[in-house]
């Protein structure tokens, strides 16, 4: 897999410009560099935003209700269960932070590897779809223009991170927290 991508022609052609794979040199550099700061900048967006005012019953309750987007009903997510815990956990991996992630880069971390029945990971592929698509409706996720990724919103990032923050803090800080 070639992560980087840069808007260029060819040597033989400079005028037919598609996106093509980084060369290794110095050619694509600025392109190598544009890709590093705006991951860095996601990157301090998310640790930055956090100072500690949003509660986690504020952030989640809103979540938990059906929602409509596009014309869809799509139901609450259930953040604090296992599966619903699980899929959030995945998409808010740090891995993903570069490029975004795609459905089967997903269904990897899911369900731990490809299926050698063709037929069962269709129906992965296709349970994977609508879990990102009620990520979407609830503006968790969004999709990077012109590819097959998804990236976690300033949202998403947020309810990933505090519930991450909740899952691993002891039950004695959690009722420090509350008194």
């Amino acid at each position: 897999m070639h992560p980087f991508r840069v808007y260029r022609g060819t040597q033989l052609d400079p005028e037919a410009k598609r996106w093509r794979v980084c060369r290794k040199g110095v050619a694509d550099l600025h392109r190598v560099a544009q890709v590093a700061d705006a991951s860095n900048d996601r990157y301090l967006a998310a640790i930055g935003k956090f100072d500690g005012d949003v509660r986690l019953g504020e952030l989640i309750e809103p979540l938990c209700r059906r929602v409509v987007h596009g014309g869809r009903k799509y139901r609450g997510l259930r953040p604090l269960e296992s599966e619903d815990g699980k899929l959030l956990d995945a998409v808010g991996n740090g891995q993903w932070a570069i490029n975004g992630f795609t459905n089967r880069q997903l269904r990897g971390v899911l369900y731990g590897g490809v299926s050698e029945n063709p037929r069962e990971e269709r129906r992965r592929a296709s349970r994977t779809s609508r879990q990102l698509a009620m990520l979407r409706a609830h503006g968790l996720v969004k999709r990077v223009s012109r590819t097959r990724r998804w990236q976690l919103t300033d949202k998403g990032r947020e309810v990933v991170t505090l519930r991450a923050a909740a899952k691993h803090a002891s039950v004695k800080e959690l009722l420090k927290a509350a008194a």
